[in-house]
């Protein structure tokens, strides 16, 4: 009898990781205008606007957000103050896997810092869209299917920054650099994950900007606003919640007039609704960070909020006169850089799947280590076992499973501390 419940709890726990193995990795984003960082224009100074003093506050928010994707708007066009954000805002604590693009744009552009544990950046261009280009990046998921099938999924990020201003011309400008940026994922045929995201500076949703967006000559490139939030934001109550503009009432480097406007916006695409392309919108997941509610045509300081602790609306107020956007993507893959080897002598795992006649795999190690490998049942019974010695830089192996039966199997790797990583193989 206690047999059988060993049996019982075994398959338990084999389920458990099964499921846990096929569980979808979330992406979280945050899109942000930085206030002109590392620029001084506008009433914004180095005394007030000082660049140490913003690392400081966005670190406090990056540290609570944690993003995978971070866009940001209204940043100096400089290498020396992107990579201060990268250095003193990002890659702090012990944290170092967050990477930048390329500079690219004039006076205040874009830029986009990212997870190299779960993102790679395969390219980066833009769209000549005016007074500020629109940039496009193309990042790619470490799914565990890159070391066999070469395949995963990819996330393009559009980051754009529309003329600010209420006059006609303001708003047909808005308009022409929409239609620019449809036109151009028309022209490539753009039917992928795409967002665009920043701070559009709309006020309603008949703006002609916004319509190019989501209700374009060709459907199949419309972009879809994930909260479904449509109409006349500016100034209006009935969208207290996702007003992300302004965090002042006073004037100076930051905007006065107390959070009335819903200037910063992501957008997605028809697959990311519909979760076509291995990506998909989290429901419910989108919010303006630091927006509760209570805030209308107020500062952020003006009211208490429930939602955050004070030291991160005090940084969200110090920092920019924007809200931050944040929403989640689901990515139906495994990860390869394994949040779960963070214990471990083991620094990168990929692994072939489904195998046939053998299991291919490199096993990637800070130091020398001897590992048993196991080929277990789903029933527990341990069918094959072998011990391997791994080097660093050159852990690649290839394990005979022949005579195995097509099914699914459980491999188990144990390192000489007796930490374990399991993984589930599909034998064909």
């Amino acid at each position: 009898m206690k047999k059988n419940i060993h049996l019982v709890l075994f398959l338990f726990v084999n389920l458990l990781i099964i499921n846990s193995l096929q569980s979808q990795t979330k992406l979280k984003l945050m899109q942000y205008n930085l206030l002109y960082y590392g620029r001084n224009y506008a009433g914004c100074s180095a005394t007030n606007n000082d660049v140490d003093d913003k690392a400081a506050y966005l670190k406090t928010i990056i540290k609570y957000v944690q993003p995978d994707i971070f866009t940001v708007n209204e940043l100096d066009v400089s290498e020396l103050d992107a990579n201060h954000i990268l250095n003193n805002a990002l890659n702090t604590d012990g944290v170092s896997y967050y990477q930048k693009a390329q500079v690219t744009g004039s006076f205040i552009g874009n830029m986009i810092y990212y997870n190299s544990d779960k993102l790679v950046l395969k390219s980066q261009t833009y769209i000549n869209t005016s007074p500020r280009i629109t940039d496009v990046y193309q990042l790619y998921f470490r799914s565990d299917e890159l070391s066999q099938s070469h395949d995963t999924a990819f996330i393009y990020c559009l980051v754009a920054h529309l003329k600010a201003g209420s006059s006609n011309n303001d708003k047909e400008d808005r308009g022409i650099a929409a239609k620019k940026i449809m036109d151009y994922l028309s022209a490539i045929d753009a039917n992928d994950n795409y967002l665009i995201m920043g701070d559009f500076n709309l006020y309603k949703n008949t703006e002609t900007a916004f319509q190019n967006l989501t209700n374009y000559s060709n459907s199949a490139y419309n972009f879809y606003d994930p909260i479904n939030k449509i109409g006349d934001w500016h100034n209006n109550s009935a969208y207290k919640y996702y007003h992300s503009q302004s965090t002042h009432t006073s004037s100076g480097c930051a905007s006065s007039g107390g959070m009335d406007d819903r200037f910063d916006f992501i957008l997605i695409s028809n697959p990311l609704r519909d979760g076509s392309k291995k990506i998909q919108y989290v429901n419910s997941s989108y919010k303006v960070v630091g927006q509760d509610g209570s805030f209308f045509n107020q500062s952020l300081l003006d009211s208490n909020n429930d939602d955050l602790p004070t030291a991160i609306v005090t940084a969200l107020y110090n920092m920019s006169d924007h809200l931050p956007i944040y929403m989640e993507l689901s990515v139906n893959q495994q990860l390869t850089a394994a949040e779960d080897l963070q214990n471990t002598n083991f620094t990168q795992l990929y692994l072939q799947n489904p195998v046939k006649e053998n299991i291919a795999f490199e096993l990637l190690v800070n130091q020398p280590n001897r590992f048993q490998v196991s080929v277990i049942s789903l029933t527990g019974k341990l069918l094959k076992s072998f011990q391997i010695e791994v080097q660093p830089n050159s852990g690649y192996f290839n394990l005979d499973v022949s005579n195995l039966e097509t099914g699914i199997y459980i491999l188990q790797f144990t390192d000489s501390k007796m930490n374990k990583i399991t993984r589930k193989i599909v034998k064909k």
